[in-house]
């Protein structure tokens, strides 16, 4: 216990310097908010107070010896107030304070500070220090002149005393014979040299006490006044050998622990225990710990706590946790107690070292797998809540803050039905105060967002176990998305992307329950629309622009024939559309008609206007078929027959039809083999000048003649060509096998003007890249461009006539003709034609055959050929079969004629002798076809 008088002058309750200065032992206080003027100071050892009162406490001191003075301090003090406060006062704490900090400053500051002296009268010394003396085991004696003046307990109850008190009497009286006679005369010598004596008492039961005896002068009694002490041998050697039998139990306590050991005196190891020894000094040599300072080997972070402070840390008896190192430079955590020793040398401690680096790397560890689970948990992708057996959230990881939208500390006061609503069929609460959770795995639930927004969930629900107590883990999974997705997945699988319509399978699946409607008796309708010019579409403004046509064109379609029928898209440009409960008659024709005039209307889109087209094929059932699959085969397959018609927009399904698109099917399956085997063959029809009668040229005709079908007709297999885009490998083929045959003609001795026309399909003007093409067909056969006139139909010129004008320009600026194939059969207006880079008009046969006999006929020949006359263009007429036809068309100055009349188309073999037949003579030079159509250029321009 520490007897230092404290006074502590604080206006708040200073609970925590209170509680330091009872762990430092100190329990003489007085706390009082204001400082007393009339206090006895001489008697206080530390004045402890508040910065406020710094200033009155510091003037009642100035001219006076003042005891320790301390000052508390608040956060945030200036310093310049910090400095003054430093000067004037022994310590200052800063709030708030380590504890352990203000202890060890307190107890170095009392230890310098002696105790005030009290006014303690000299009778309460006496009584205190006879009280000291009669706790004594030892004899205690004092003899002035060898009469003994004071016995303590300890001699009364031990001496002889049968003949009364031992006070008054000789000391030789009290001794045993045998020391009797020069006890008294040796006491002077053996205060002297401080010696001890072997003396011999009379005890009470008249037997020998052997006593040590040692004796000292009392100065300021009497003279010849003494103090003896005799210790009983006998007693003194019985506990030396417990002693001893002690020491050696406890050194081997201390050699055997596995704790660190240590004594230390004055700073410097004096005994290490062999544990000790083995984790510090790991080269095992013996007594390299002994004489080395103890801060030597604790580390440097901590040596400020130990150097100089072992005594307070003893008095404070507290476990100290540190960090020491051994001699290799080795870390190790332990946990530090310092004790007095009773030893003559000065500042000596036992200083115990429990090593619990192995517990630290185990709570370490254990830490860290708790935070790494922690963090698993936090960052796990689904919810996962914590909750008592009643329900009540306990833990809310992060994913659950997102999903829930409520922060983690909220969610902890709230019970799980707040969050989560089950399903009816969900039975994991009961209706009653008391919830029952069960567990479940992976069941719906709809989560509420405290926003109020509802969340598909899926819950998981596990119950656990930790001793008596239940507690339940739910796992809950965000499936709003996967929800929305396995329900556009559903969607798609019976809708188009792209236009959001019904796809084939959900329209064959349409058309298989009413088909398997027995009760059905009215007719139901399927229209096949296929879209056209969709491929020029693409070509000219990309995939992008087709896919807003398609969707632009299912809107229209909705808005047109889907109320009460199903619209769907089967594919590519082709819609189908379910019209139930019709008869096949006014009605279907009027929803084709409707359809045709609403998709043939311009579509505008992003700035561009779009034209595009369709052709329908109707199927009806029950009358054409019963079977989904066949409805909208023969549906499709009128569909292509009205495309093979130039005027025709829809077609009902026939049953020739079917015989038709076999007969397709087998013609495009051999038409792919053609090429290779050599089945296709290039025709040529000559051109006579009508004016001379001599060849002026040809036009080069494909034929195909099949080793097992024998000659098939052109007009059989090229719409197939154009369909399938076979047309495009075709036509270059007979491009080159013309120019060719025709280079090879001028070569042999024909005429150098002679001109073979080649004729382009639609599909080959949609080709951005045909002037190339024919440019590098003339190059590689050496045919000069003046020698090459291409024919192109009025139908295949007009769908696109913009991309139709760029690619003529682009063959006339190569030096190419180019001619307008069965003219006068078309839509092309004369504004259009006068546009049109063109050189030749083609006059269709259909208005030569009965010319010489229909007064219509022959105006029209005659009105083409002043228009072409006046356009300065070169004039052919088609299909002269008979002398009449020849007569009237050079009666019009008609410049070309073609026909059966001058020559079948024939092989180039066979063509040969034909080029000798009409030879023309070698001074032919006034023909009247042969003016320059590029010098009427400026007439024509519009």
């Amino acid at each position: 216990m520490n007897q230092h008088n404290v006074i502590l002058i604080d206006q708040s309750e200073p609970s925590d310097i209170v509680i330091c200065l009872q762990e430092i032992g100190i329990v003489n206080f007085k706390i009082t908010p204001t400082l007393d003027i009339d206090s006895d100071f001489s008697k206080i050892d530390l004045i402890i107070v508040d910065a406020q009162l710094t200033e009155e406490c510091l003037d009642l001191f100035d001219n006076t010896a003042r005891p320790a003075l301390v000052t508390i301090a608040p956060k945030g003090i200036s310093y310049d107030q910090f400095s003054f406060l430093a000067e004037e006062f022994d310590e200052v704490f800063i709030r708030p304070f380590d504890p352990y900090f203000v202890k060890l400053r307190l107890s170095n500051l009392l230890k310098t500070k002696p105790l005030a002296r009290t006014a303690w009268s000299q009778n309460k010394q006496d009584a205190h220090y006879k009280k000291l003396l009669d706790l004594s085991r030892d004899i205690i004696l004092t003899v002035t002149n060898g009469v003994v003046t004071y016995a303590n307990k300890t001699a009364l109850n031990t001496l002889d005393i049968s003949q009364g008190t031992l006070i008054g009497k000789r000391l030789s009286h009290i001794a045993h014979n045998d020391c009797a006679q020069f006890i008294e005369e040796s006491l002077p010598e053996l205060a002297e040299t401080q010696d001890r004596q072997q003396v011999q008492f009379k005890g009470k039961k008249n037997d020998k006490i052997h006593a040590l005896l040692t004796v000292t002068p009392i100065p300021d009694e009497c003279p010849n006044t003494y103090l003896l002490q005799a210790i009983d041998h006998l007693e003194q050697k019985s506990a030396l050998e417990t002693l001893l039998q002690r020491e050696r139990q406890y050194k081997s306590l201390v050699e055997m622990s596995s704790n660190l050991i240590f004594i230390v005196s004055d700073g410097v190891i004096i005994y290490a225990n062999p544990s000790s020894e083995e984790k510090l000094n790991n080269d095992r040599q013996k007594g390299t710990l002994i004489g080395r300072p103890l801060a030597s080997i604790v580390d440097i972070d901590y040596v400020s706590i130990i150097d100089g402070s072992l005594g307070e840390l003893a008095e404070m008896n507290e476990r100290l946790p540190l960090k020491i190192h051994s001699l290799d430079g080795t870390l190790l955590d332990v946990v530090l107690r310092v004790a007095h020793m009773n030893s003559e040398l000065n500042e000596t401690y036992l200083i115990e070292a429990v090593d619990v680096s192995k517990q630290k790397r185990s709570a370490e560890a254990l830490l860290e797998r708790e935070e790494r689970l922690s963090g698993i948990v936090d960052n796990a992708p689904d919810a996962i809540i914590s909750m008592d057996e009643q329900g009540n959230i306990e833990s809310f990881n992060n994913s659950a803050v997102k999903i829930f939208g409520l922060a983690s500390d909220d969610a902890i006061q709230k019970n799980l039905l707040d969050l989560v609503r089950f399903d009816k069929d969900l039975d994991n609460f009961t209706k009653n105060e008391e919830i029952l959770l069960k567990d479940c795995s992976a069941k719906e639930a709809v989560g509420l967002h405290i926003s109020g927004k509802e969340i598909n969930i899926d819950l998981s629900i596990k119950s656990m176990h930790f001793g008596e107590q239940k507690s339940y883990i739910a796992i809950i999974r965000d499936v709003t998305l996967q929800k929305r997705d396995h329900e556009e997945l559903a969607f798609l699988a019976n809708h188009d992307p792209l236009t959001k319509l019904p796809n084939s399978h959900f329209l064959l699946k349409t058309l298989e329950r009413i088909t398997e409607d027995k009760s059905q008796t009215c007719v139901c309708c399927v229209l096949f629309i296929t879209l056209e010019r969709l491929n020029r579409v693409n070509d000219l403004f990309g995939h992008q622009m087709v896919d807003q046509v398609l969707s632009a064109v299912a809107i229209r379609l909705n808005e047109t024939i889907g109320h009460n029928n199903i619209i769907g898209r089967w594919g590519g440009g082709k819609f189908v559309a379910i019209i139930d409960d019709l008869s096949r008659g006014h009605s279907t024709k009027e929803i084709c008609e409707s359809v045709i005039t609403t998709l043939s209307q311009s579509f505008f889109i992003e700035d561009n206007e779009i034209v595009i087209g369709c052709k329908i094929g109707v199927s009806c059932y029950p009358i054409d078929c019963d079977n989904p699959s066949s409805l909208v085969k023969n549906a499709g397959m009128a569909a292509f027959a009205a495309r093979q018609e130039e005027n025709t927009h829809y077609l009902f399904y026939t049953k020739a039809m079917e015989a038709e698109a076999e007969e397709r099917d087998m013609l495009e399956r051999e038409l792919r083999l053609a090429l290779e085997h050599d089945q296709l063959q290039v025709y040529y029809q000559p051109k006579i000048d009508l004016s001379t009668g001599h060849i002026r040229g040809m036009e080069a005709l494909i034929r195909w003649i099949h080793p097992d079908l024998g000659f098939i007709s052109p007009a059989k297999f090229i719409p197939i060509a154009e369909e399938t885009g076979q047309i495009i490998t075709i036509g270059e083929w007979v491009l080159r096998r013309s120019c060719y045959d025709t280079q090879n003609w001028i070569t042999q001795g024909a005429s150098r003007h002679l001109k073979v026309a080649v004729n382009l399909s639609g599909r080959q003007l949609d080709e951005e890249k045909l002037p190339q093409t024919i440019q590098d067909i003339l190059e590689e056969t050496g045919l000069h461009p003046t020698n090459l006139e291409l024919e192109v139909t009025e139908s295949s010129l007009m769908r696109d006539i913009d991309q139709g004008m760029r690619i003529l320009k682009s063959l006339r600026d190569l030096g190419i003709t180019t001619a307008i194939d069965d003219f006068g059969t078309g839509y092309s207006s004369l504004s259009y034609l006068r546009r049109i880079p063109l050189d030749t008009l083609k006059i269709d046969q259909s208005f030569v055959r009965n010319l010489h006999v229909d007064p219509d006929d022959a105006a029209i020949a005659r009105t083409i050929m002043d228009m072409a006359d006046n356009m300065g263009l070169t004039v052919v007429a088609e299909g002269i079969e008979i002398e009449e036809h020849e007569t009237f068309l050079q009666s019009i100055h008609c410049h070309i004629g073609q026909g059966y009349y001058y020559s079948k188309p024939v092989p180039a073999i066979e063509f040969d002798k034909l080029l000798t037949t009409f030879s023309p003579p070698k001074s032919l030079n006034n023909r009247r076809a042969g003016k320059d159509r590029r010098a009427q250029e400026d007439r024509r321009k519009p």
